[in-house]
C-alpha cells in the first residue's frame, strides 16, 4: 500500500511571508530568463521509500504548478527525487523543463544544491543546462505552492 505524506502551509501570497524569492538567469545561451518567484511542492512515500521536491521558477507572478499559456512570462521546472523516506540537504542531480508557450526546452544537465527544506520554505541554488545549450543559474528560497499538487 503507497501512502502518500506531503508537506503543504496555504500562503496567502509568497511575498507576504518573505518566500518565493530568487535569482535564477540565464548566464549563456540563447534562452533569456529571469526569474521573479518561487515555489515548490515535496511528495513522500513510505513504501516504497521515495521522495522528491519541484521547485518552480516564474518570469512573472503566476499560478503555480499549471499549464503554460500563450502570453504568461516563462516557467522553470526542476524536480529531483531520491530512494530515501525524507529528503534533506545535499546535492542532486535532477530533471528541468524550461515554458514559455509555445517553445518547450528540457534539461541536459541539472543540479540542485539543496541547503534546507520545511512545511514553510525550501532554499538551495540550480544549476541547468537546457537542450539548446542555455545555462541558468541562481539561488531560490521557494515558498509551498498555494494550490496544492495540479
Amino acid at each position: 500500500m503507497h501512502r502518500l505524506a506531503s508537506i503543504w502551509v496555504v500562503l496567502l501570497t509568497a511575498s507576504a511571508c518573505g518566500a518565493g524569492r530568487t535569482d535564477v538567469h540565464t548566464v549563456s545561451g540563447d534562452t533569456l530568463f529571469t526569474g521573479t518567484i518561487a515555489y515548490f511542492l515535496y511528495w513522500s512515500f513510505s513504501e516504497p521509500a521515495a521522495s522528491g521536491l519541484s521547485v518552480e521558477i516564474h518570469q512573472e507572478p503566476g499560478g503555480c504548478f499549471q499549464t503554460s499559456v500563450p502570453g504568461a512570462g516563462a516557467v522553470l521546472r526542476v524536480s529531483i527525487g531520491t530512494a530515501e523516506t525524507s529528503l534533506g540537504p545535499g546535492k542532486f542531480e535532477g530533471n528541468a523543463y524550461y515554458d514559455k508557450s509555445p517553445r518547450q526546452l528540457s534539461s541536459v544537465s541539472s543540479h540542485v544544491e539543496l541547503d534546507h527544506l520545511s512545511s514553510t520554505d525550501a532554499q538551495g541554488t540550480i544549476d541547468v543546462t537546457l537542450n539548446d545549450e542555455t545555462r541558468l543559474q541562481g539561488e531560490f528560497l521557494a515558498a509551498p505552492c498555494p494550490q496544492g499538487p495540479p
